[in-house]
């Protein structure tokens, strides 16, 4: 943040996307590896951990983030990929895993807890 709010001039854009740590489908993984007895595993199963992300962000955190470095918010937006088993050859294991995964993921619209945020924001 120290280095966009160095380089970004007053009343720049800034648009950012980032995963949304409190995803419900992040959840439900999570209970289920609690459910297999592997409660380690659900503890460490982040993907906003090291090696892939250096923080993650709830909707909560991340605008909090953006106001405390003098960003004003223009447009936040929490979407998903929930067609992700669109991307697998049709009844392959990843096409299957992923289609079992869909109800979850549209349950997440109407709940705001989908996978996916991103702002669009300008600096003061």
């Amino acid at each position: 943040m120290y280095e966009i709010k160095r380089i970004l001039k007053k009343d720049g854009l800034l648009y950012l996307a980032v995963p949304n740590e409190n995803a419900l489908i992040l959840k439900f993984r999570t209970l289920i590896f609690k459910l297999a007895g592997k409660k380690n595993e659900a503890l460490s199963f982040k993907p906003f951990n090291h090696p892939y992300h250096i923080n993650g962000f709830t909707k909560k955190s991340l605008l909090k983030l953006l106001k405390d470095n003098n960003f004003s918010i223009l447009k936040y937006r929490n979407y998903a990929g929930w067609y992700e088993f669109l991307k697998y050859k049709f009844l392959s294991k990843g096409f299957i895993k992923n289609a079992l995964l869909l109800p979850i993921h549209i349950l997440a619209i109407p709940l705001r807890m989908q996978f996916y945020q991103d702002v669009i924001c300008i600096k003061k």
